[in-house]
């Protein structure tokens, strides 16, 4: 059988856009500006010192954490 191309699909590479880690020691109020101004951000990376990985911060479970204090006022 001859070789057909394979239809065009998303990719990891199609889907990737670099962005900026922020510093662990970053204040919370310097992550939530951070988050506004960037509303398709999903998630931050985070890293130490040396610029190597630590973790992850989740838009959606940071404000949700930081919202919870004024739930009742809501």
């Amino acid at each position: 059988p001859a070789h057909r191309p394979l239809p065009q699909r998303p990719c990891a590479e199609s889907l990737h856009r670099p962005i900026l880690p922020v510093a662990h020691s970053m204040r919370c109020s310097d992550v939530l500006a951070q988050f506004l101004a960037a509303p398709e951000l999903f998630a931050l990376p985070v890293i130490d010192e040396q610029g190597m990985p630590m973790g992850i911060i989740e838009r959606h479970a940071f404000i949700e954490f930081f919202g919870k204090q004024f739930t009742v006022e809501i």
